[in-house]
Order: structure tokens, then sequence, then C-alpha cells
């Protein structure tokens, strides 16, 4: 949907079966002519047994097979996000809190060379929550913000901060936030410790492997 902040409580695991064993994989994105952004290998340990599905949010880490990455039982809250495109637009994500929460991007073309839309998503991994996301939204978004920041709890229900609401300060400390209906206002100092883009494919493969 048009500038909508998702984060999905699912993902459908597809299984292939080579020599007798079952190996057990994820597409994540829909980019040219449907081609995924990438692919991950799952441990069949983190699979919900009735639905074949993997239930967010996941105790994982990412491990560096020969060729692909991997997604094992570990100690990072595992989780996707999304926001969508305005109509002919772009969306972009960038985690702002905590600073060391790991993000591999997906994108989701809303046609088949994305003239109408491009849409971007993560699977996060982080040691905690809450984790707090900036987005930036182009295109025709039909009244609904286009630039605003969301704070996501451990449950994964989150909260959308309106960009005129938010006074950043300080970097450091904790955040603060009075409630009020469904928005939060952050009106006393805000203390994001770190800004950065979402790491790269080798940030995350330099995740420790206990």
């Amino acid at each position: 949907m048009y500038a909508e902040f998702i984060i999905p409580k699912k993902k459908k695991v597809e299984t292939i079966t080579k020599d007798g064993i079952n190996y057990h994989y994820a597409k994540y994105g829909s980019e040219t002519h449907g081609k995924e952004s990438f692919i991950l290998w799952i441990s069949s340990k983190l699979i919900d047994n009735e639905t074949n599905n993997l239930i967010y949010p996941v105790k994982a880490q990412l491990v560096k097979g020969e060729k692909n990455l991997i997604l094992k039982p570990g100690d990072y809250w595992t989780f996707e996000a999304y926001v969508g495109a305005g109509f002919r637009g772009s969306s972009y994500m960038e985690i702002l809190d905590p600073k060391d929460a790991v993000a591999l991007k997906y994108k989701i073309y809303h046609s088949p060379l994305g003239n109408l839309g491009i849409s971007e998503g993560m699977l996060i991994l982080t040691k905690e929550f809450p984790v707090l996301f900036k987005t930036d939204i182009t295109g025709r978004t039909y009244g609904k913000p286009k630039n605003y920041t969301v704070l996501v709890r451990e449950d994964l229900k989150f909260t959308i901060i309106p960009s005129e609401d938010i006074r950043f300060q300080s970097l450091t400390g904790s955040i603060h936030t009075p409630l009020a209906l469904n928005y939060v206002k952050l009106t006393a100092k805000v203390s994001i410790p770190h800004r950065f883009n979402s790491h790269s494919i080798e940030d995350v493969l330099a995740i420790p492997i206990p």
C-alpha cells in the first residue's frame, strides 16, 4: 500500500530436497520481472512445523556458508520491516538506533521494471529494542506523510512519529516518548547514538558467531 509502514508477522519458507535432505530457504524482494533481491537459507530449527513459516521475531544469527548466507539460531532478534513507495515513486529506510543493528535491504518493484514505484524493505537483526527507523518516500502518497520516523517495540508493534515532531539534539542517553493518540511526540531531548546507512553484506558477515 502507498506510503504504508508494514511489519510482516511471518515469512513463507520454501523447501527443496537433495539426496534425501531437505533444505529450506526464503526469497526476499521482487525486482526486475520478479527477480528476488536475495535468497536466505534457513535452519529447520527456526521454522514453524505446522505452517512452514518463519515467525517473527525469531532469535537468530547470520552465518556465511560456502556460497550463501544462512539464518541459524542465535542471539539476534530478527524481523522484517517494509515501507511502501508513493505512486511512481520510491521509498527508503534507515535504522537510526540501535547503532549495532544490522539490515539486509530488498526492493519491491510494483511493475515489471519498477515504473509504478519501487518500495524498500529490510531484514533486521538487533540485540535490543526499541528499533528506530527513518523513512523517506517519493511519488504520490494520496495525503499520507512522505517522511516520518517509526519506533518498533519488542512485540513488533510500532508507533509512527511525524518528522515535524522530532527534535534531535543529544547523541547520548535514552528516548522519552509521551504518548498522544496514535502518535508519539518527542518533546524531551532525543538521544540517537549513531546515524548510518544500513550495513553492507560485509558488515553482516562480521556478526560474531557463538
